[in-house]
């Protein structure tokens, strides 16, 4: 699924594609389109929850580490995604419920996405995902869960929601937007970009169903080729919630072994991670050499 521990996953599990000789393959769209679009009719709610919560819980299995952060921009007073918010003690769930709270962390996602184009990405680094497997100090993914039918609303300019969908997967940062399929005769330019910019899952109450699009045209073409129909995996997404969280606890006490010296001696280039002498367990080095001339400080 991945280069490695700190690599985005090169394809995003969404279901199964079966064929007429009932054969099953993973339906996986390729990370590099930068998200997707889910589209369901007035009895197909539940099914795009479940198709989502599932997408996340995957993406979050993928990786060894708390390194994805999820970010709900969903209006609903009821809870739509009861599993994603397990994560939320744990830092890596977090909802903008009314407009002024999306206003507010669309604002720090712009800024974030500004900061990774301006001071990470090279024409070596040219996402987040290269750059975190060349660099020693490693970014954060963010998977961005947007109800189209909420949001970007009359508080976010919709060129700069289209100028951050556009920047959003060089920096770290993949989209899924969901919303009813009447949003697709909305006249909002920031909704028609976003239906134009990522490939569409449709879901009806009897079928669900992969549109054409330039970034999954092979994918597409497949499908139709073999007759495959898509369908959901009913997993117990409870367990696998159980077991991202037991991870992430086991890599927390690792983080947390403290070693019995740690003096901050200076900092990274950039100034963001500091730099300790360390001796004990988590260091895993016991010993030490110091040198130096005479009336320099040893």
């Amino acid at each position: 699924m991945k280069k490695n521990e700190h690599s985005f996953p090169f394809g995003i599990y969404c279901g199964e594609l079966v064929d007429k000789n009932e054969n099953f393959i993973p339906l996986l769209l390729p990370e590099t389109s930068g998200g997707f679009c889910i589209l369901f009719d007035d009895d197909s709610e539940q099914k795009s929850n479940n198709l989502i919560e599932n997408t996340a819980l995957k993406l979050l299995e993928a990786n060894s580490s708390a390194n994805i952060e999820i970010n709900i921009f969903d209006y609903s007073i009821r809870k739509r995604f009861s599993h994603l918010s397990s994560f939320k003690t744990e830092g890596l769930y977090k909802i903008a419920n009314k407009s002024q709270l999306s206003n507010q962390k669309f604002t720090e996602l712009e800024d974030i996405a500004f900061k990774r184009h301006d001071e990470l990405l090279t024409s070596k680094n040219r996402t987040i995902s290269i750059y975190n497997q060349n660099s020693k100090y490693k970014e954060i993914y963010y998977l961005l869960i947007i109800n189209l039918e909420d949001f970007p609303d009359d508080l976010t300019s919709e060129k700069r929601f289209i100028e951050l969908i556009s920047a959003a997967h060089e920096a770290g940062m993949y989209v899924i937007a969901f919303g009813n399929k009447d949003v697709k005769r909305t006249n909002k330019k920031a909704r028609r970009f976003i239906l134009e910019q990522y490939p569409i899952i449709e879901i009806s109450k009897d079928k669900i169903a992969l549109k054409a699009h330039k970034s999954v045209e092979q994918l597409s073409k497949l499908i139709d080729k073999h007759e495959c129909d898509i369908k959901l995996v009913n997993e117990d997404l409870g367990l696998i919630v159980e077991n991202i969280l037991n991870k992430i606890q086991r890599g927390n006490n690792e983080n947390n072994e403290q070693d019995f010296l740690s003096v901050p001696i200076g900092t990274s280039l950039d100034g963001r991670v500091n730099i300790n002498f360390t001796l004990g367990r988590f260091s895993d080095s016991y010993n030490a050499f110091i040198t130096g001339m005479a009336g320099k400080g040893k």
